[in-house]
């Protein structure tokens, strides 16, 4: 009731375009929780018991909605488009986040309370790294930032989570693998990787192109069929979990291929009743998730005569280096491609990549689930809600006046050069979508394959086939998107010849008013010496006179 409460209360006031919701709702967990601790007394630990949620139900419930929500209403024209470039900072930057926050940590261990072992240190450094933005893309949509970083940043947080996730339960393993060398233990970890995140892609999809074939011979039931949806997904989730593969992958695999094939087989109505549903049941428990972490960050403090600030301040410092060093290192290599697409990631994105590294709902989700010693199980729980208090309240309110100030803004194109009304009119619909698969590129061999792949799938798990319209549709979109690029490109290179041209201008204006001062100078003098003489020479005649 009170988070609905202040949600309604934040929405209806100028609070949005001040504070971020997350860290509204820490904040308010923070008051309740001293609140709590105050004047409960001796019946504190029921009044906390209340407040906050047992860890199992943050990652067996909250986790999978909150994924599928986000990977359910993804744009995905813009993932597939920036594809290489998320994957790269979801994988690799996840990783080398993990790397580096876990060395520093095992290096300075000994100057903390908590004292964490080597595979402590690496358990802590992978769920740390799960980068959350819910708040930051609120900001960016509000003052338009560039869609190229949006869409990075949304990607990187959709697919980084289920990477932190996996890093963070391989981690956790490696105390019964002491009697192994380094060797197999980096090899052990390569291969849990590859199986955990291929399992499973291939069991999500296995079971959500079954539930597809289920929903196509069941009979029309609007009250069922959302019902079918929620099933599938936490099936794939549980199941995948069940089988030591990433149940968060799972769920992401299963969303994806829900939006391409399960959607065609609902009625609108009931289609309409779960997105409703889902993104309410996200943004909820999102919520929750907050508000529990203020609680909880209020609660060690009023508990803990011994808190660990050295480690919170340090890993607040570890979390900053690693982003940036992941951020600049893989920028600088990534540019190489997009440079060709006039699409490169100037150190003004690259600024706001950084800032853009929240961490959120997941990162304190695991470390709730954490089986570790109490007494340390409470310093890293205190550590991670700085770590989150810390990004989402400097970060995210420094991120609205940091776009401005580096005027890092999406200049939207009204016309790309390319009528596609007109070519949809004069066209058979079937000449202008393959007329549209060969400006995207598409109409190669592969490309035809896949397509010819989609087609037998669909002709297999659908009521009726996709409308060849919807999918032309798709792709003028696309074709828009690469046009808009190329333009932006095209308006940049031509302000930067306009800049330029302006700064020869203006440097040749100062050089000639250079000279010209210089040459007055001279002439002055010159006078001056004239003027001198002649009074010289008056002063001689009156003295020979």
């Amino acid at each position: 009731m009170l988070i609905t409460l202040i949600r309604i209360i934040y929405e209806k006031t100028k609070m949005k375009a001040i504070i971020p919701e997350s860290c509204l709702l820490i904040v308010v967990g923070m008051l309740t929780g001293l609140v709590v601790v105050l004047v409960s007394g001796a019946e504190e630990s029921k009044f906390q018991d209340l407040l906050t949620f047992p860890p199992d139900l943050f990652l067996q419930v909250f986790v999978p909605i909150i994924i599928f929500d986000a990977t359910y209403f993804l744009n995905k024209h813009a993932f597939f488009h920036n594809f290489l470039e998320i994957v790269t900072f979801a994988v690799i930057g996840t990783l080398l986040s993990t790397v580096i926050i876990g060395l520093l940590m095992i290096a300075t261990s000994s100057l903390t309370i908590a004292k964490l072992d080597v595979g402590e240190s690496l358990t802590y450094a992978a769920l740390v790294s799960a980068v959350d933005p819910v708040a930051v893309i609120s900001i960016m949509e509000s003052v338009h930032i560039n869609e190229n970083i949006f869409n990075l940043v949304f990607g990187e947080s959709t697919l980084n989570d289920g990477v932190a996730i996996v890093l963070f339960n391989l981690f956790k393993q490696i105390g019964s693998l002491k009697d192994n060398s380094i060797g197999e233990i980096v090899g052990l970890a390569v291969a849990k990787f590859v199986v955990s995140i291929s399992g499973a892609i291939i069991l999500a999809s296995a079971i959500t192109f079954l539930f597809c074939f289920i929903s196509k011979i069941t009979i029309k039931i609007p009250n069922t069929e959302p019902l079918l949806f929620f099933i599938c997904a936490l099936c794939c989730y549980t199941l995948a979990d069940m089988c030591l593969f990433s149940g968060v992958i799972a769920i992401m695999t299963c969303a994806l291929i829900s939006v391409r094939y399960l959607d065609y087989n609902m009625q609108q109505s009931s289609l309409q009743t779960f997105q409703n549903l889902i993104h309410m049941l996200a943004q909820t428990f999102e919520s929750m998730l907050f508000f529990d972490m203020g609680c909880q960050f209020a609660f060690t403090i009023s508990q803990e005569t011994e808190i660990d600030y050295g480690l919170a301040l340090m890993n607040i410092a570890f979390t900053l280096i690693a982003r940036t060093v992941a951020t600049v290192v893989q920028t600088f290599f990534l540019n190489f491609r997009r440079k060709k697409l006039g699409e490169q990631l100037t150190y003004k994105d690259q600024i706001i990549l950084i800032m853009s590294g929240l961490r959120g709902g997941i990162a304190f989700a695991l470390v709730r689930s954490w089986d570790i010693i109490e007494a340390k199980s409470k310093q890293v729980v205190f550590t991670t809600a700085i770590i989150i208090l810390f990004t989402i309240i400097v970060y995210g309110l420094l991120m609205k006046p940091m776009i401005k100030k580096l005027k890092v803004k999406l200049e939207l194109v009204a016309h790309t050069g390319f009528d596609y009304a007109s070519v949809t009119l004069v066209k058979p619909v079937k000449n202008v979508h393959q007329f549209a698969l060969a400006l995207l590129g598409k109409d190669n061999k592969f490309d035809r394959w896949t397509q010819k792949v989609d087609l037998l799938i669909q002709s297999i798990v659908l009521k009726r086939m996709i409308p060849m319209d919807r999918e032309l549709i798709d792709n003028v979109e696309q074709i828009k998107m690469i046009q808009i690029n190329k333009i932006k490109a095209e308006q940049e290179a031509k302000q930067k010849q306009i800049d330029i041209a302006d700064a020869e201008l203006r440097r040749s204006f100062r050089m000639s008013m250079s000279i010209r001062r210089q040459s007055l100078k001279r002439e002055l003098k010159m006078t001056r010496a004239e003027t001198l003489m002649m009074s010289q020479k008056a002063d001689l005649l009156k003295e020979f006179q």
